[in-house]
């Protein structure tokens, strides 16, 4: 633990040196010391704890080395060439970055003893909808549709969709089976602010309010520092080893899965209103309606809650199927001992 807080207190005095830096190529520079601090501290998380689950880990410094690596190319455009091409090198490496990270918290899902059960999936599915949803009404068919050229147009969109693909997967891995470790909250927080920075980010250049220094680049640097905070907390070993994932009891694969608690009906029920809400808004505002994104999804979100409470539904006849089965024992063991 004393490694974590020299770690911690290094990634904040960077950060802080970050905000103090003038603009311009020696700010830059700090930032890239910044992203270079959280594969260090992944690299040494790995080497020092030794999870069981080492891929994951190396495919996360891996992704945000590539970060790192595309922000050193985005600031020698800027700051040394003086030009801001679009697309470029840089947005090749970013681009890159997401599916190496969406691979690395994939390999953190399916730890999981028996994988997720049918509940955890269709949970998982209807907030991955209802998030698409809006990321696609706000973001990606905007940019899709703006009169850029068309190269232009599929790697601006290309930002918002990789972002729906690490936020199905960071889904899937909170509702997957397993101790919530500090490792795992820590990595939690980190795709989390990573998504806010880029959602901020997308959101403020289509205004052009977006500037360096700002609260956006303060969530980049966060979600690096806690990336690497997660590989070396010791809990990290929990995270990555499959008998400790399904140390509180997986469900079996193609069981009916985990109860409707309230905070998950009022989660899903707060998902599957977004479509009628992302609706609402686009007509208060003026806006022309994604008709079909809306039909779509609303048929999608229909059928998942569907299945979930047929899954429900099963979960009480197979509670009354045991209840009945256990009286009709104590029943015949009264019987017997008479």
């Amino acid at each position: 633990m004393l490694l974590l807080r020299w770690y911690l207190a290094v990634a904040a005095l960077a950060a802080v040196a970050y905000y103090a830096a003038p603009e311009g190529l020696v700010r830059d520079a700090v930032y890239a010391v910044c992203g270079l601090l959280g594969v260090v501290g992944i690299a040494w998380g790995v080497l020092r704890h030794r999870p069981q689950e080492r891929a994951a880990w190396w495919l996360l410094a891996a992704g945000q080395l590539l970060f790192t690596a595309a922000d050193t190319v985005f600031a020698y455009y800027d700051h040394v060439l003086h030009t801001s091409p679009f697309p470029s090198a840089a947005d090749v490496l970013y681009l890159l970055a997401y599916p190496v990270l969406a691979l690395s918290l994939w390999r953190l899902v399916r730890l999981a003893p028996s994988g997720l059960d049918r509940a955890g999936l269709l949970d998982s599915a209807v907030l991955t909808v209802a998030l698409t949803l809006v990321s696609w009404v706000a973001l990606a068919h905007p940019l899709l549709a703006s009169d850029e050229p068309l190269v232009s147009r599929l790697v601006s969109a290309a930002y918002p969709l990789a972002d729906i693909l690490l936020l199905a997967l960071l889904v899937l891995l909170v509702m997957a089976p397993g101790a919530r470790t500090a490792s795992f909250r820590l990595l939690c927080a980190s795709t989390v602010l990573l998504l806010v920075a880029d959602t901020l980010y997308a959101a403020l250049t289509a205004t052009g309010d977006f500037t360096d220094g700002d609260v956006t680049s303060g969530a980049w640097i966060a979600s690096y520092a806690l990336a690497g905070a997660a590989a070396l907390h010791p809990s990290v070993r929990e995270l990555s080893s499959r008998s400790a994932r399904g140390a509180d009891g997986a469900i079996a694969a193609g069981g009916t899965g985990s109860p409707l608690t309230r905070r998950r009906l009022a989660l899903l029920a707060g998902a599957v209103a977004l479509a009628p809400l992302t609706m609402a808004v686009e007509h208060l505002l003026g806006l022309p309606l994604d008709v079909w994104a809306l039909v779509l999804s609303s048929l999608v979100l229909f059928g998942l809650v569907v299945a979930r409470l047929a899954t429900v539904v099963r979960q009480v006849e197979r509670s009354s199927r045991q209840r009945d089965a256990l009286r009709g024992d104590l029943a015949h063991a009264a019987a017997h001992d008479r």
